[in-house]
């Protein structure tokens, strides 16, 4: 039996169950660093089902989060513990999630502490690799701090004194879903307002009218007529896509397919960027600059992004990241970015993310304050400055 597996390296713990997109989810503590993370899906896999871990074997995706495993065996009784790891456990409406990794102190379950709902996706329960640090600092502090999914019709979110958006990498796909939940939760961070202007790229027009330098960008609306570089390399991406999800190098050479993909996301109803493709990338990487109330914290390098000409963005668990040292043009561009957002400042949480022109100056990819990893665990100190943040919200209010 051939099975669609979703890997999710550094959960708090390794469980095996439920589906997304189709994908049977495992959750692993494990880093996805040399197959580790594989190796230690594909082992809980095969536990799950009653099967020895030679049973189990990697058919595809040796370098992605999506993996196609084959496991011996098509008996009835296999089928049915696939089934039954696939479906969702839903709780009582109104239950409480078990407490979180690391809340054993006198908080958690305190009434008395003040309640935290750090938001996160049904693929992502424990949160990502930042999550369970988080909610340890948290507890640390006096806050009874927990995961809980955006889309969780059993939670009650206005018996929190705060709901910090993290994990929701799930919102492209239902935005106005997304919206809507937002806008219905009393207090939450970053606001709803700004969520809205910052899940449609087109955020970028209203930063350009405001001096910003950003990647020079073509709009494309979905029903407009499609007219595409001919002579340079140059990149197609949604104006709703979570990361990099959907995007697409191209030149000149792969035409046809740039016009596909255009196709693609006006199908899709959705708008389409086209900027030239900034070859510094590929030495330079992008810099991300994270803010936490508005004051730096750190920077991270990325990878490139996107592959050969005619193929789509990597899954952004492959490109490498590394801390850096964001330089005084990245700094001074970065607080530009964020004076120029819209909404109450300073918001909770920021990444702007810079590229650099073929002349050095930098500009802007992209800013991401709706549900941006921040990459805590790498720089020293930053996991306190976002717990010591969200404390300060909730014993202000």
């Amino acid at each position: 039996m051939r099975l669609d597996i979703r890997v999710h390296p550094g959960a708090g713990r390794t469980a095996v169950g439920g589906c997304h997109d189709g994908a049977l989810i495992i959750r692993v503590a494990q880093p996805a660093i040399d197959g580790r993370a594989t190796e230690a899906a594909l082992s809980a896999l095969a536990r799950a089902l009653g099967r020895r871990r030679a049973d189990v074997r990697l058919v595809a995706g040796a370098t992605s989060r999506r993996k196609v495993v084959e496991v011996t065996g098509d008996d009835a009784a296999l089928a049915e513990a696939v089934a039954a790891l696939r479906r969702p456990r839903p709780r009582p409406a109104g239950s409480r999630r078990p407490l979180a990794l690391g809340q054993t102190g006198p908080m958690a379950g305190n009434p008395a502490a003040p309640r935290v709902a750090v938001a996160t996706c049904a693929a992502l329960p424990d949160l990502d690799a930042d999550g369970p640090a988080l909610l340890e600092a948290l507890g640390r502090a006096g806050v009874d701090a927990r995961p809980a999914v955006w889309d969780d019709r059993g939670e009650q979110w206005d018996r929190y004194d705060l709901v910090v958006v993290r994990s929701t990498w799930d919102y492209a796909e239902r935005r106005d879903e997304f919206l809507a939940w937002a806008a219905a939760v009393p207090r939450l961070a970053n606001p709803a307002e700004v969520l809205s202007w910052n899940t449609d790229k087109r955020y970028l027009e209203d930063l350009a009218g405001a001096g910003v330098p950003i990647v020079p960008t073509t709009w494309i609306g979905p029903h407009d007529p499609v007219v595409l570089p001919t002579g340079t390399p140059f990149v197609v991406k949604p104006s709703i896509g979570a990361g990099a999800r959907g995007a697409g190098r191209h030149d000149p050479t792969t035409l046809e397919a740039a016009r596909t993909h255009v196709a693609e996301v006006q199908a899709s109803g959705r708008w389409v960027l086209v900027q030239p493709y900034l070859a510094t990338v590929e030495e330079a990487g992008e810099t991300g600059l994270i803010y936490i109330e508005g004051r730096f914290s750190h920077a991270i390098r990325k990878g490139p992004v996107l592959g050969d000409p005619g193929a789509r963005a990597r899954d952004p668990a492959t490109v490498t990241i590394t801390p850096t040292v964001a330089g005084p043009d990245e700094r001074a561009l970065a607080e530009q970015v964020l004076a120029a957002v819209p909404g109450p400042a300073p918001l909770l949480y920021a990444r702007v993310d810079l590229l650099r022109r073929s002349d050095g100056r930098p500009v802007l990819s992209e800013v991401e304050v709706t549900e941006p990893r921040l990459f805590l665990g790498p720089a020293p100190g930053a996991t306190g400055r976002l717990a010591r943040a969200i404390v300060r919200r909730v014993t202000a209010s």
